[in-house]
């Protein structure tokens, strides 16, 4: 690309970004764009799960990338089946979208990509970008254009998992899949829902062995790798169905009910919760909103807990903070 078409192009995305550092903070983002710092963190599971690699995009690009991130989420109308990265939306709303469908879920269908992000070219970003964009902009971007919003995002012709704008472009390039999946529930009485690179399929009856293999052909058919590993089916007749670290069950965690809530999958997570607490009573150096962050979370999934489980630990916080609050 030629210094004026790079020029033109930037002076069309920083019309479509309302970018206020204007065109030179663009050309020194567009500058940076190799010059990612790759750090690497380790899976959760230990030593054996590997490492995953992070690739941090520098300050001016990740700025940028930030904006253009905003700008997207803004812009496109995002189905309600799309629950990653999406305001007021959450891995605990895909899963409430389950556990409150009627008739109530007794099996459930679960696919993770393999490399989700790694695993989205450049074309399939400037495909996107073409196609769930442009129809909403009063001046339509060139193509030009098109090929630098994408080259912005991407790193080595991939979509880097540590930019900002990554999880958003990922939901933009699989809207294709989602539409197609959310068609074939609903044709079958299926719920469906996507957060980020988790697929969800529920029914109210179990789902053929044959219905399960086009599902994750329609996943592959559309460039998402999915291994063996990493596809899941549950049925109510073995146990409670589980799905984003969230137990599908009635509220309370009484009996079955038609009326479906959410659950704690971890049983654990309500001993650390104490534990904190009854440390916390020692230790001053342990964070008391991290702590009620944890209280807030049970909250939200497990209310029952609060009352069965919570109420004296509760209690104990409370003292603690008014303790705090009289030595100041």
């Amino acid at each position: 690309m030629n210094n004026e078409k790079l020029k033109k192009g930037i002076n069309e995305i920083c019309n479509f970004l309302e970018y206020n550092p204007g065109i030179m903070d663009l050309e020194k983002a567009f500058e940076g764009r190799n010059s990612y710092q790759r750090i690497f963190i380790r899976k959760r599971g230990g030593k054996k799960k590997g490492k995953r690699v992070i690739h941090v995009p520098p300050p001016k690009l990740k700025n940028v990338q930030s904006v253009i991130h905003r700008r997207v989420l803004e812009m496109v109308e995002w189905p309600a089946s799309v629950h990653g990265f999406v305001k007021n939306r959450s891995h605990l709303t895909a899963a409430l979208k389950h556990s409150r469908s009627i008739p109530p879920p007794v099996a459930l269908l679960l696919i993770d990509f393999k490399d989700a992000f790694s695993n989205v070219g450049v074309k399939k970003v400037e495909r996107a970008l073409d196609k769930r964009l442009q129809p909403n902009l009063l001046c339509p971007l060139s193509p030009g254009a098109i090929k630098l919003l994408a080259k912005l995002i991407t790193y080595r012709g991939r979509l880097p998992q540590g930019a900002p704008s990554s999880p958003t472009i990922f939901n933009l390039v699989a809207l294709d899949l989602d539409e197609v999946l959310s068609v074939y529930a609903e044709e079958r009485g299926y719920t469906y829902t996507r957060y980020v690179d988790n697929i969800a399929v529920s029914s109210p009856k179990p789902i053929p062995k044959n219905e399960r293999a086009e599902i994750i052909g329609l996943c592959r058919q559309f460039g998402f790798q999915v291994v063996s590993e990493k596809a899941r089916y549950q049925e109510a007749k073995w146990g409670v169905l589980e799905m984003t670290k969230v137990l599908l069950q009635p509220y309370g965690g009484q009996k079955w009910y038609a009326s479906y809530g959410l659950g704690l999958s971890n049983r654990k997570f309500v001993d650390k919760v104490r534990a904190m607490v009854h440390r916390a009573q020692k230790d001053p150096s342990i964070s008391l909103a991290s702590i009620w962050g944890k209280i807030d979370y049970v909250r939200l999934v497990d209310p029952y807990k609060l009352s069965s489980r919570l109420s004296k630990p509760m209690r104990q916080l409370r003292s603690i903070q008014s303790n705090l609050e009289r030595r100041k």
